[in-house]
């Protein structure tokens, strides 16, 4: 199912596509300075052989965070543009 999956997130690059709906829905149930401005989709399950979740799967923040950075960069940088 992940192959599967992996394949469709290359194809249909989701992001673009599904981003607008997921961001208005949760920003409709955050509070008013509380907003979602962009979404990084994984293909792949955190699980315990990248070392992102414990055993008792519990997220490691500084390792996500780490393995995550490139992504967020890019991300950050899109959006200045966008408000520019």
């Amino acid at each position: 199912m992940t192959e599967n999956l992996g394949r469709y997130l290359r194809h249909f690059k989701p992001a673009n596509r599904f981003s607008p709906f997921l961001i208005i829905w949760f920003n409709n149930q955050l509070r008013g300075f509380e907003h979602i401005r962009g979404v990084i989709l994984e293909s792949f399950p955190l699980d315990t052989e990248r070392d992102l979740v414990t055993a008792t799967l519990k997220k490691k923040r500084n390792k996500l965070g780490s393995h995550y950075q490139a992504e967020i960069d890019k991300l950050h940088r899109k959006l200045a543009e966008e408000r520019a």
